[in-house]
């Protein structure tokens, strides 16, 4: 009797661990074409609790998430959903797809990203009598399995909510791991891993990472480490000093 109750514990786990990851990817550009060609959805926009990040302003932060259907339904023909009426972070709850601004006093609403993405983390931070979100990405199925999850490269954003601007930081064949504020500052400190086989994916057991340093009003990004001293350091790895 107890074995059974183990194996039917494991089954609810398991179902549960499958469902979990199901809702944390997006269908990859080809399988949303595939679907759209035939007037059909996949998924479905849901949303999650805002989080008030201007009390002065009464602006809302409302992460958009994404529900997979039990089977595909047909879109309507104005593309929009039928619904009912009735530092600090989002982490760790579930991936996202877009985030929206909620202005209270204006009733206005806007949508930050205009492309598809995969979010898996929001962080917001006042600086210089301005919020800033930040937050990481991705859009393309760089490791061509089919799936756009958290095993292809990942980019990086940050967005000015006084400036309505908002900035890709990315570099050719890396991907975003984490990131610092520069004290009293808009610029950041970043780490990003090598995808040095060009394979699509980090490893991040055997590829390196890197440091950069971005400049917010520059749009600048640049490594912290440059190529003369880091061929100093790796003669010195190889023992050639």
């Amino acid at each position: 009797m107890r074995t059974i109750l183990l194996v039917l514990i494991s089954v609810v786990l398991i179902s549960s661990c499958n469902n979990e990851d199901k809702n944390n990817q997006i269908l990859t550009a080809n399988e949303t074409k595939e679907l759209l060609d035939q007037n059909l959805r996949k998924q479905i926009v849901s949303f999650k609790e805002p989080l008030l990040i201007d009390t002065l302003n009464s602006v809302f932060l409302i992460p958009v998430n994404q529900k997979f259907l039990d089977k595909t339904e047909n879109v309507a023909d104005d593309g929009v959903l039928r619904l009912r009426s009735s530092k600090k972070s989002y982490r760790n709850y579930s991936s996202f797809n877009n985030i929206a601004l909620y202005f209270d006093k204006t009733g206005n609403v806007i949508q930050i990203l205009n492309e598809r993405f995969l979010i898996n983390e929001i962080d917001y931070s006042c600086i210089d009598n301005d919020i800033i979100i930040t937050f990481s990405g991705i859009n393309e199925d760089t490791n061509k399995d089919k799936k756009l999850n958290y095993e292809d490269i990942e980019t990086f954003f940050i967005y000015s909510v006084n400036q309505d601007k908002l900035l890709k930081v990315t570099e050719k064949e890396m991907s975003f791991i984490s990131y610092k504020f520069i004290p009293e500052t808009k610029n950041l400190i970043l780490i990003f891993g090598h995808d040095r086989d060009a394979n699509g994916e980090f490893d991040k057991k055997n590829e390196p990472t890197y440091v950069y340093r971005f400049d917010f009003d520059k749009e600048e990004l640049k490594p912290v480490i440059d190529s003369v001293k880091m061929n100093e350091i790796q003669k010195n790895l190889d023992g050639k000093n």
